[in-house]
């Protein structure tokens, strides 16, 4: 599945901007999760933009699957909801 650039700068733009820490250049391997980027409620905070921005619903379930722990990966399911709802 093509990932646009576009999402994943914006995913990085707002990490960099909940976080305390550029996570720019670890797209793929960076797990923002478990490596102390966002605290709960700042992941809470993320996600409710990423829903706004890109007017999509991210359900608990999908935060749960290892694969979205990642820039890549997160922006592989934004691209799918949006697939899915266009």
């Amino acid at each position: 599945m093509h990932v646009d650039s576009e999402i994943r700068d914006k995913i990085i733009q707002l990490l960099t901007a909940h976080g305390d820490r550029d996570v720019t250049h670890v797209e793929n391997v960076y797990d923002y999760r478990i490596d102390s980027v966002l605290d709960s409620f700042e992941l809470l905070s993320f996600i409710a933009d990423i829903e706004g921005v890109f007017g999509i619903r991210i359900d608990p379930k999908d935060l749960a699957d290892k694969k979205v722990h990642t820039v890549s990966g997160f922006a592989a399911l934004i691209n799918a909801k949006r697939s899915v709802k266009g």
